[in-house]
């Protein structure tokens, strides 16, 4: 935690103050109108305190850089919307680093100051070691058992250039999590909400400090995840939750916000040495297309201003075509490139989109196809990638005659009423059948490896009725989907993405609804 920057642990200090009893009233997005504050929240007894976060030590050359901040943070109103403007409020100045004497006594005397003037306020400090007692305080029980110390020590040292460990990061917070949240308190569920977002701040560290957006984005997606995992079992803890949801939400809109301004500052997108990008540069395209579609998209669900529209409409146009399939993980990606082309009047390239993914899926996993067939949504892309290039001898899967993503791709077609395309690719399509694996219950939605479940399978009709396959389209039922993440499309968007083996034909409804509702 030393060494972050003030908005690398601006999240994770929120959800201390959530778990002091403090309510959270505004987040800063650092903007030009944050007027130095950086959180404003309000405490049990209603008193209104406003935080200005830095990092690192402060002497006196710090402290006069950050002077005019400092006098905003104290002297100005804090105006909130919907509200009038609130002049009683608590300041403080907290670090990651500590304060020199000499900067000590320059608090102390701009207290005085304020004090003579007439401003009935004194900045109050807030430095590294009574920070890191608050976050020690704020886990309670919820922290890794002495079993589990090295998997975090694992994670929290993992190389920050790397793409997240998922599945082991998902098996940390579970064993972390009340075996049975049902039979706990709202206030002990939430604050085992509260602990695995801590935790996600450490191990998002080294990601965060090496710039990688998408890492960094994957790991707060699965942590709200598991927090809806929490909401879900417990049956009675939804609220107490939430405002841990949002800040994974929060986290996970930042990296993205990040990565699209790297993408508009980059003049290239290759990684590392370029002569050795020849397997991983379009599917690296792929997944840049799919995180800034989806920034996007759940901007536009949640009717927040999407700043970035205009790049992320220009990034897909000139990059779709560099984009590439590796496998059904990839789907997803290309799912949500397609609804963001639709919403900038371009149906024909989002559908053009989908009718590739058909064409290839049936293609590369009809019954009569060569080869083993694009590895199954269970497959990351560098593991996919792996695969299609015979760097993994030791696994020997078929992929052929099934698929997991084309079910849904056809849906997508016929709710569009594309009827002669879907007759173009009939002969390919129902050389394979359609799999969808349904967890047994709603919370295992939200484990990355769910206990128990139902793989469905099922033959598309030759011939197929057109009117059948349109109605059945436009009426997939929502209700085989958990209750918490039916509210919450916005965030549905960036699951798949995350989750790719939870991309369902009832998923992919939910999010078409709730964008076309939000145009």
């Amino acid at each position: 935690m030393t060494s972050v920057n003030e908005r690398q642990y601006q999240i994770p200090f929120c959800q201390v103050l959530v778990a002091e009893g403090e309510t959270i009233l505004y987040v800063s997005p650092h903007g030009p109108f944050e007027k130095g504050k950086d959180i404003i929240a309000r405490t049990a007894t209603g008193e209104i305190r406003a935080y200005q976060l830095k990092a690192g030590d402060i002497g006196l050359s710090e402290w006069r850089d950050i002077h005019g901040e400092i006098v905003n943070l104290v002297e100005l109103a804090i105006e909130l919307p919907g509200t009038a403007p609130i002049i009683e409020f608590v300041p403080y100045l907290v670090t990651n680093g500590e304060l020199t004497d000499p900067v000590w006594e320059q608090v102390r005397v701009q207290n005085v100051t304020w004090q003579s003037r007439g401003i009935n306020k004194s900045l109050h400090v807030i430095q590294k070691g009574e920070l890191f007692a608050k976050f020690r305080s704020s886990h309670g029980a919820y922290l890794p058992r002495e079993s589990d110390f090295r998997m975090f020590l694992q994670l929290v040292s993992h190389d920050g250039t790397a793409p997240a460990e998922k599945e082991k990061a998902a098996r940390l917070l579970e064993r972390v999590l009340p075996d049975e949240p049902q039979d706990e308190t709202s206030l002990n569920v939430a604050r085992a909400a509260s602990s695995i977002v801590l935790l996600t701040s450490y191990i998002t560290s080294s990601a965060v400090v090496a710039a990688n957006h998408w890492c960094v984005f994957e790991y707060w997606v699965l942590t709200g995840a598991h927090v809806l995992y929490l909401a879900e079992k417990s049956n009675k803890a939804e609220d107490a939750c939430q405002v841990s949801f949002e800040l994974c939400e929060s986290a996970a809109e930042s990296a993205l916000n990040a990565l699209a301004d790297e993408c508009a500052q980059r003049s290239d997108l290759v990684q590392g040495f370029p002569l050795v990008e020849g397997h991983t540069y379009r599917p690296r395209i792929t997944i840049l297309l799919g995180l800034l579609s989806g920034l996007d998209l759940s901007l536009r669900v949640r009717r927040k201003t999407r700043s970035k529209a205009e790049f992320v409409h220009s990034f897909l146009t000139a990059r779709l075509r560099e984009a590439a399939l590796w496998g059904e993980s990839a789907v997803p990606y290309f799912y949500l490139a397609a609804l963001e082309a639709e919403q900038h009047c371009r149906p024909h390239v989002a559908e053009g989109i989908a009718i590739q993914l058909v064409r290839e899926i049936s293609g590369a996993n009809g019954a009569s196809a060569t080869g083993r067939g694009l590895p199954g949504p269970y497959y990351s892309p560098e593991e996919a990638l792996r695969l299609n290039y015979g760097l993994d001898s030791l696994n020997s899967e078929q992929f052929r005659g099934f698929s997991y993503a084309v079910g849904a791709l056809v849906d997508y077609l016929a709710r569009r009423w594309r009827r002669q395309a879907l007759a173009g690719l009939w002969f390919g399509v129902t050389r394979m059948s359609f799999v969808t694996l349904l967890p047994a219950s709603f919370p295992d939605w939200f484990r990355w490896e769910s206990s128990e479940g139902t793989l469905a399978s099922s033959l598309p009709r030759e011939p197929q009725s057109w009117e059948a396959l349109r109605v059945h389209a436009e009426t997939i039922p929502l209700d085989e989907l958990p209750p918490t993440l039916v509210k919450r499309p916005a965030f549905a968007l960036w699951f798949i993405l995350v989750y790719p083996h939870r991309f369902t034909p009832a998923v992919a409804k939910l999010i078409e609804d709730a964008v076309w509702k939000s145009t």
